[in-house]
């Protein structure tokens, strides 16, 4: 790793840790908010989910500018929004000003989501680049849990709300300093006949005895969105977003209302439990690099799922047993849901070709954020409507179709350089289904 690699690891890795601490605030910064601003719990889920509705549509749009126009300049008018919509949180005074806010803020983060693991998997070498990748959801997962710890201890340091979500400028500034200067996608720039750029851009950041020989895809072909949903690659724009939407549904939504999880589990040492469950969503982000360095593409997603579904089973009876099994079951959904939920940023970076891959990225973050923006929302209500094991039950159904769209569908793409695994066709799928080891 050269210091130049090193640097768009950490710009990228940075940027998803920023998106991390702009939901994970959400949900202490709103048990300050309810009650001051009178909000119901219809209210507090549309709140919690604007953000993922604006994920959906920056998504998109980012993915589709992204392959037309490059991706270097987006990078850098993401931030300048997330910064501008952070400080924007101390000047907001009801629901409504604060569910516009989130949604704006979504469209940001959607547009980081869609280009920075396009940008990444284009700079860095074959070798290393699973776990460089999954690494994006490890920054993702601990800026998500700093968020919690930092607006936890902001909320009993007598911080408004306001504050509190205003706090993610920190992270956001300190990101964009790195991003300043750095170049654009070499892969990007072979694919528009700008290969003179590409030539120079590789002789500055990685040397003068390197060329781009080799970098070209493998195929060629139109760039606009509709080739997703081409026969060579529906099947992958299908799989992309519905992994991924399983992955999210219960995970993203059980962690951003975890005070009213807990809860509803009968925890009553908010604190404590909250920080044995976001250490296991820590622990489970680095071992899930590990992981994806170890195992199978194919394997990795399948097995997950398989275990998230039975976790999600055994919380389901938790008012029929003690609480610290109940609480174990949760964590260690927590813990293989955070793990596995690494492949979010692997998979769709490696089976799309270069002129699509960042609209490829964009679509699956927008099919993944409409399931999580719907169980965000509608979670506060089934918890109080419906009942821990009936809102569990169904959460655990998310996860067994999980199961079935990864053994149908999943493709193998480990130890592929990137053109071939984005070449449809070309990537291998395991003979042996069930098969976790490489």
């Amino acid at each position: 790793m050269t210091p130049f690699l090193w640097r768009v690891t950490t710009f990228t890795v940075g940027g998803m840790f920023c998106d991390g601490f702009i939901l994970g605030g959400i949900g202490v910064a709103l048990t300050l908010a309810a009650p001051a601003l009178g909000l119901s719990d219809a209210w507090i889920g549309a709140i919690g989910a604007a953000s993922l509705f604006g994920i959906l549509f920056g998504s998109l749009a980012a993915g589709y500018l992204s392959d037309r126009f490059g991706r270097q300049k987006l990078l850098i008018a993401d931030l300048l929004l997330l910064l501008a919509g952070s400080l924007a949180h101390l000047v907001v005074t009801d629901e409504v000003q604060l569910t516009i806010l989130r949604f704006i803020m979504g469209i940001a983060i959607g547009a980081e989501y869609a280009i920075g693991a396009a940008l990444m998997s284009e700079l860095i070498p074959r070798k290393g680049r699973g776990a460089l990748l999954a690494s994006l959801n490890a920054g993702w997962i601990l800026g998500f849990v700093a968020a919690y710890v930092v607006s936890f201890l902001m909320r009993d340091a007598g911080a408004s709300w306001q504050l509190i979500l205003a706090s993610s400028a920190v992270p956001v500034v300190a990101v964009l300093l790195l991003r300043i200067g750095s170049p654009e996608s070499v892969r990007w720039l072979i694919t528009q006949g700008r290969t003179a750029e590409a030539e120079a851009i590789v002789h500055r950041f990685y040397g003068p005895e390197y060329g781009v020989q080799g970098l070209e895809p493998v195929t060629r072909g139109q760039r606009n969105f509709s080739r997703l949903f081409s026969p060579e690659y529906r099947s992958r724009a299908i799989f992309a977003g519905v992994f991924w939407a399983c992955q999210v549904i219960p995970l993203f939504a059980l962690t951003i209302f975890l005070p009213q999880a807990l809860g509803a589990l009968g925890v009553e040492d908010e604190f404590a439990a909250s920080m044995l469950v976001n250490g296991m969503l820590v622990l489970g982000a680095a071992t899930g690099v590990l992981g994806v360095q170890k195992f199978s593409r194919r394997g990795f997603v399948i097995w997950t799922f398989v275990a998230t579904t039975a976790a999600l089973a055994v919380v389901s009876f938790a008012d029929y047993m003690p609480l610290a099994i109940g609480l174990l079951a949760f964590a260690l959904f927590v813990l293989i849901g955070s793990a596995a939920s690494n492949l979010e940023y692997v998979y769709p970076s490696e089976i799309f070709p270069t002129e699509i891959r960042s609209s490829g990225i964009g679509f699956a973050t927008a099919v993944s954020r409409i399931g999580s923006a719907v169980s965000t929302f509608m979670l506060p209500i089934a918890l109080g409507g419906l009942g821990n094991q009936v809102t569990m039950l169904l959460l655990a159904a998310v996860s067994l179709a999980g199961v079935i769209v990864s053994a149908l569908w999943a493709p193998e793409t480990k130890n592929l350089s990137l053109a071939e695994s984005a070449a449809a066709g070309t990537a291998r799928r395991m003979q042996d289904r069930t098969e976790v080891a490489s």
